[in-house]
């Protein structure tokens, strides 16, 4: 059992005002200095290739080699309804990668060096062998079914991995990835609750395994072959595995919704990663379509969305979410077929 588990504490009011704090990030000279004194002493970061709200990551040469740098900082609550995530999910990410070392089915980036102090991973440069963020076909509207069963195989794969690890701590539990991601689903069904406190129970007891909860298109790179590779597991935790293919899947629906991705293309692709997944492993239609569903509630106001703004898009995507649970979609077949409707 995981030392760290956490659980959601009813929301209550307080006497006293609270202050949101801003998370700081050491400068890129700053970082290299930090580096430097630990060791590295041919360490140059050279610039910023991308960064979430948590994690900013940057290209660097180490040895004269190129590598890639990733530091992690504190991200405090914005609002009563999100919570303090703390910067060593950086700690967590790189024990994952060093599990996925040298894994023939899982393509990850080796680990170079971790230092835990300062949450920072210095790690191999995926882009050297061709490898480009998942996440640019889709803003370049260019996405194709080519990489659907390559994906679902190596989430099938990391799935049966990642069953023979012992449970390990992890910054987020499944409590609060569950507690994060069901918000919008508590909020359309406010008067029973069971559309998600089923949710809950399934992601918090049935099939216990460590999870890759942040499996979306930021977060999948792909090279010229469309073969994947995985990177960020920082939010990863023990809780139901049968989230992970859908926990990505949903994205690509969410997409085609919102008219920036093919919906046809999306279609044959969540049908092609299915049936990749399904012979590599165990695979629950019934949970599935219930994460898929809680997954595009989640984005469909777009969250960490990119090019979702408008009403339009956002009440399309919110009826497809919402009909997944008022009709009881039970199948991929079904959660397909919604998607193909007008």
């Amino acid at each position: 059992m995981n030392k760290t588990e956490k659980f959601i504490r009813p929301v209550s009011v307080t006497d006293k005002e609270f202050e949101y704090s801003v998370p700081t990030k050491p400068t890129m000279k700053q970082l290299e200095t930090l580096l430097t004194e630990r060791g590295l002493k041919d360490i140059k970061l050279i610039r910023t290739l991308h960064g979430g709200y948590m994690s900013h990551v940057y290209s660097a040469i180490n040895k004269g080699g190129p590598v890639v740098v990733k530091h992690t900082v504190d991200t405090h609550p914005t609002d009563p309804t999100s919570f303090f995530i703390s910067r060593n999910i950086q700690n967590t990410d790189a024990t994952v990668l060093n599990l996925l070392e040298g894994n023939s089915f899982v393509r990850t980036p080796k680990v170079i060096a971790h230092f835990p102090d300062i949450t920072t991973t210095v790690m191999e440069d995926l882009g050297v062998d061709g490898f480009d963020l998942f996440m640019n076909q889709i803003e370049s509207r260019e996405l194709t079914d080519g990489s659907a069963s390559a994906v679902g195989s190596a989430m099938g794969h990391l799935t049966r991995e990642a069953r023979k690890w012992d449970e390990f701590e992890t910054d987020q539990s499944a409590h609060q990835n569950v507690y994060d991601r069901g918000l919008e689903l508590r909020m359309f069904y406010p008067n029973s609750q069971s559309e998600y406190t089923d949710i809950e129970r399934r992601f918090t007891e049935e099939n216990r395994g460590w999870v890759w909860v942040d499996g979306t298109p930021k977060n999948i790179l792909l090279d010229g072959n469309l073969n994947p590779a995985f990177i960020d597991f920082g939010l990863s935790c023990f809780g139901d595995q049968q989230h992970t293919l859908p926990g990505f899947l949903s994205h690509l629906a969410v997409y085609s919704l919102a008219g920036i991705t093919d919906k046809q293309v999306v279609t044959n692709y969540i049908d092609k990663a299915t049936n990749s997944y399904n012979r590599v492993d165990y695979f629950d239609e019934v949970s599935f379509t219930k994460y898929f569903g809680m997954e595009v509630l989640h984005r469909a106001m777009g969250k960490r969305i990119p090019g979702i703004s408008g009403s339009v898009q956002k009440l399309r995507i919110l009826g497809y979410g919402l009909r997944v649970f008022d009709e009881n979609i039970s199948s991929v077949s079904g959660l397909i077929k919604l998607l193909s409707k007008p």
